[in-house]
């Protein structure tokens, strides 16, 4: 029996109200994560992080940070994850899947992609915040999982939005779970 391809993105908040422990717990999460797959010829795995309004870019600015994908693999970035200023889920969601999606189709034409968020809370930056935001994150999200998507929202507490924005969400009780409840949920997600 083969196995059906599998697309892993790793999405990791990196606004400023990621800082003190919970940027580092996310950094060693997604190491972890990245060395426990490697050895799987089924799974390809992205690693990305977001932050937005930062300098040189300005206000209404989204970066996306590529830390590590099948084309570019790079684990040694993951040590250079820092904290931005603010954060638009919803923008850098739909950009994150679809760069994914456009270099997806080099590994399987139809491959089981599971999109992980790591996030501390609900969307705010320049001109996104509010209800607003929240509706637009929900949006992409539920536009994803029509085309066949699953997005999983690890929450970081006090992260009282997410249910709001996400079907699936793993709320924690403390920033140090993360790495396991991380390690857990991937093995329940693909069955490794």
């Amino acid at each position: 029996q083969v196995n059906k391809q599998k697309i892993v993105v790793l999405l990791i908040d990196q606004s400023g109200s990621m800082g003190d422990r919970k940027i580092a717990q996310a950094q060693r999460a997604a190491i972890a994560i990245k060395e426990a797959v490697k050895t799987c010829s089924d799974i390809k795995m992205f690693i990305f992080g977001h932050a937005a309004d930062m300098p040189p870019f300005g206000d209404k600015s989204t970066v996306i940070f590529r830390y590590d994908t099948p084309s570019h693999p790079n684990t040694k970035r993951l040590g250079s994850i820092s904290l931005g200023i603010n954060n638009r889920d919803g923008v850098a969601i739909a950009a994150v899947a679809e760069e994914v999606e456009i270099e997806s189709v080099k590994y399987s034409n139809n491959p089981e992609k599971i999109m992980i968020i790591i996030s501390d809370g609900a969307p705010a930056a320049t001109a996104y915040g509010g209800e607003a935001s929240i509706k637009h994150t929900k949006s992409v999200v539920e536009a994803l999982e029509s085309r066949g998507w699953k997005i999983i929202e690890v929450a970081i507490p006090p992260h009282d939005d997410a249910e709001q924005m996400f079907s699936h969400v793993i709320s924690l009780q403390k920033i140090e779970d993360l790495p396991i409840e991380l390690g857990k949920l991937l093995r329940q997600t693909i069955s490794l």
